[in-house]
């Protein structure tokens, strides 16, 4: 009797094991192949740059020279630009637009469709571009010549054949990242609708982070949204982290919010260029130790893993980063881009 007992017992508990082991398998494969699942049904995204004039002049390049190679060695024919307020109206009521004008005309020259971003905070650290004279002004203080500067630049550009489309504020509900006063939803709104009402004939988007939201809140008032995709980050407690999302985390938060906004989701960040340890500039690390940073054949993997998320469209991160490559005897990485156009 205590024999059967013992038997029936050990079968239970063996028929428990191999359930579990099953579950456990399949979720292993599930997660497998989630890890190398492709989205994009065999169809190549439109590949474009975000291009910074400020940033290439931290990196002691001469812009307008990165801009036109840009344009005519890689064939970019793509770009995402930024109206920074400082650069703009860096005196109040005083408005620049040589540079500006100078960019979006080469752009048009070459038939390349332009994505401008205006707002206070735009791409590149410290991530809020605010002119030195609105230093005493504060959340919502700011938003009167915000909106004022805002207008100047639809108004100026807004019959521009070059411009594809507008993009109001770059990451704007991110607040753990960047030096920026408070920003909330209904401003952002607000801002679209200043766009919108001033030209309504261009599609409107904004950005969010792809690693850290569920892009839901962000998408809320635009037509496009754009979002980050990092492989490889710094920060001083986890220091070099590498993100373990595969493409379809991005895939399924997309549909998600498609089919809740009826927005369509680009991939308008994708690293390409490392993240300096210690807040270093590229600058103040050696040219031969870049490489370790991010070398070629994690390029390569980041690319492949932004076409397999299924995005129609990628803004590449980085084109200055590979222009100082090149003048600094390490053209690879330029080269290497080069061929992502040709």
């Amino acid at each position: 009797m205590l024999f059967k007992r013992i038997k029936k017992l050990k079968e239970k508990y063996r028929r428990k094991f191999f359930l579990i082991a099953t579950i456990a398998v399949l979720i292993l494969a599930g997660s497998l192949m989630l890890t190398v699942a492709d989205f994009s049904d065999g169809q190549e995204p439109i590949w474009g740059v975000t291009f910074s004039q400020k940033f290439a002049k931290e990196l002691d390049l001469n812009w307008r020279k990165v801009y036109i190679a840009m344009l005519d060695d890689l064939k970019i024919d793509h770009v995402r630009l930024a109206a920074y307020w400082d650069e703009v109206e860096p005196v109040e009521g005083e408005f620049h637009f040589t540079d500006l004008d100078w960019m979006l005309n080469q752009a048009q020259r070459r038939d390349v469709k332009v994505t401008l971003a205006v707002g206070r905070r735009l791409p590149r650290w410290p991530e809020c571009h605010l002119p030195t004279w609105s230093s005493h002004l504060d959340g919502q203080q700011l938003d009167e010549p915000v909106a004022n500067y805002i207008s100047r630049i639809i108004e100026r550009y807004k019959g521009h054949i070059a411009i594809d489309r507008w993009q109001v504020e770059n990451e704007p509900l991110l607040r753990v990242f960047g030096i920026c006063p408070k920003f909330s939803l209904d401003q952002l709104k607000s801002e679209v609708a200043l766009v919108r009402s001033l030209d309504p004939s261009r599609p409107v988007m904004t950005t969010d982070s792809g690693e850290l939201s569920l892009w839901l809140r962000a998408s809320k008032p635009v037509d496009t949204l754009g979002v980050t995709m990092y492989y490889r980050t710094w920060n001083p407690i986890l220091k070099n982290f590498r993100y373990p999302w595969p493409p379809a985390y991005y895939a399924y938060k997309a549909a998600l919010a498609g089919k809740l906004r009826g927005v369509d989701i680009i991939g308008s960040e994708l690293q390409a260029e490392p993240w300096p340890p210690n807040h270093l500039s590229f600058t103040e690390i050696d040219p031969g130790l870049h490489s370790k940073l991010l070398n070629t054949e994690e390029l390569i993997g980041n690319i492949d893993f932004a076409r397999r998320t299924g995005f129609g469209e990628h803004y590449l991160w980085g084109v200055e980063w590979w222009y100082w490559l090149k003048e600094n005897g390490q053209p690879e990485v330029w080269e290497l881009m080069r061929n992502l156009w040709s």
